[in-house]
């Protein structure tokens, strides 16, 4: 079993790692599609549960297939006001969630997987997406309504889906081996662009692709380079690592009950590596997650006689190292609030506008993706183009309704309350639930809904928790 587990692993870090090579959006069908074939023809899994799997390998890729934008433009008074763009493409994961919702649904009775009793968490999804739907329906036949459903419907699938194959125990056990091989290509990739201070120039590199001279940098404070992975923003990407990272520590727990030396300082490696990966993004946000994280993992330390002197030897030496970085960004927190367009004010303005947009549509909202284009004509905005709210909590509030946005706080709370217990005994899952926690941490701070991959990874999560 255990040469089996190692197998896996090879196989998946193998096909990260490959995703490095790919140049182009045929390339990266292909990519999946090898992958599919490994797991049929050599793992010797049935097609549904080969699809299950390359869905789940593809949850952190925002990479598309066809591509459009949106964005809405006002004149007034010869001044051209323009939100900020929104990208909706064809993906491999939607087109995996379509497919894979047609095959479950078509399934003659007899070949059905038999499915557990709806529990309280699915219910209260199920609402959500009721409620959601109605909204999306009376906002139509507005685009930026549109693909906001389909991004809601994607959601909803996969969380079903997931249920669904994770009733298997072999998928069960190779989840947390897809976790913990993305996590180890996401902080490849972050590290190598945090020490040349600059992108690849890989097509995987999702905004901006094939380039070094175009990347992110710090809006307040000195200027200063942000790593950003594989995703569309460096929020984003120290979002998406914050969700990771636990597991690695997960698999260290495991190393020392195992007393096993070589597993230990592996893992160990792994997360001092993910450590300073998570903070070269240069996100402040992160910083309250990796507190929360080593908070909740503290105890499991303890426990496993780890002295709290070495742990605070590794936090002081990662904080000298990351120090250059991370002192010119704590400078900049003095500026949060210093100016009406600084990022503290802007993100608290937003979210002043979103109580306005709920106060005004209380029921089904403004419509999803609308809070842009509602701010562009509804208020003054003086400073840049109008973004999404900076809290996703609020951002469904305003744009789906309150009975919606409710049911997903519910949904957040129940999981939490429900699992911490049930799952504490186990590191992986006790992993898997902290990542839950640090979603909602990021979600009060960034619009994690349009081009971002954690959402998905959210839902992912939240399915495999219930069936814990």
């Amino acid at each position: 079993m255990l040469k089996k587990l190692n197998k896996y692993y090879f196989l998946f870090i193998l096909f990260f790692f490959s995703l490095l090579l790919i140049t182009n959006n045929k390339l990266l069908i292909l990519d999946f599609l090898i992958l599919g074939c490994v797991l049929f023809f050599i793992f010797k899994f049935s097609f549904k549960n080969t699809l299950s799997i390359t869905l789940f390998s593809s949850l952190a890729f925002d990479n598309t297939i066809r591509q459009w934008l949106f964005q809405n433009i006002r004149i007034n008074a010869d001044i051209i006001t323009q939100t900020s763009p929104y990208y909706f493409g064809i993906t491999i994961k939607l087109l995996l969630c379509m497919f894979l919702s047609l095959l479950f649904i078509f399934t003659p009775k007899k070949n059905k997987p038999k499915y557990h009793q709806l529990n309280k968490t699915d219910f209260l999804i199920i609402i959500f997406f009721v409620f959601s739907t109605i909204s999306c329906f009376l906002h139509l036949p507005n685009s930026h309504t549109l693909v906001g459903f389909i991004r809601i419907w994607q959601l909803i699938a996969l969380y079903f889906i997931t249920k669904i194959s994770l009733q298997q125990e072999k998928i069960k056990t190779i989840i947390p081996i897809i976790i913990y091989s993305l996590l180890i290509f996401s902080v490849s990739i972050g590290i190598i662009q945090l020490l040349n201070q600059h992108p690849l120039g890989r097509y995987i590199e999702l905004t901006p692709s094939f380039t070094q001279d175009i990347f992110y940098t710090t809006t307040d404070g000195a200027t200063q380079y942000r790593a950003s992975g594989f995703v569309s923003h460096p929020v984003y990407f120290g979002t998406l690592l914050c969700m990771l990272l636990p597991i690695s520590i997960a698999y260290y727990l495991n190393s020392l009950s195992q007393k096993n030396k070589l597993k230990k300082y592996l893992t160990l490696s792994i997360i001092i590596v993910s450590l300073v990966t998570t903070l070269g993004t240069l996100s402040r946000s992160t910083w309250i997650n990796l507190f929360i994280i080593f908070l909740l993992f503290y105890p499991k330390l303890i426990k496993n006689k780890i002295k709290p002197s070495k742990l605070f030897l590794i936090g002081s030496l990662l904080l000298i190292t990351m120090s250059p970085l991370l002192l010119t960004r704590i400078d900049s927190i003095k500026t949060l609030f210093s100016t009406p367009g600084s990022n503290g004010s802007y993100r608290l303005k937003t979210i002043y506008q979103s109580l306005l947009a709920t106060k005004n549509h209380p029921l089904f909202g403004i419509g999803i993706n609308q809070f842009p284009s509602y701010v562009l004509n509804n208020f003054y905005e003086p400073f840049g183009s109008p973004a999404p709210v900076h809290n996703t909590f609020f951002l469904f509030l305003s744009e789906l309704g309150i009975p919606a946005g409710i049911t997903f706080i519910l949904f957040c709370i129940h999981i939490i309350k429900s699992k911490y217990h049930q799952v504490k005994k186990n590191p992986i899952a006790f992993s898997i639930l902290i990542g839950v926690i640090t979603f909602i941490i990021s979600a009060q701070f960034h619009p994690l809904f349009i081009m971002d991959p954690s959402l998905d990874l959210f839902i992912f999560f939240t399915a495999y928790l219930s069936t814990c």
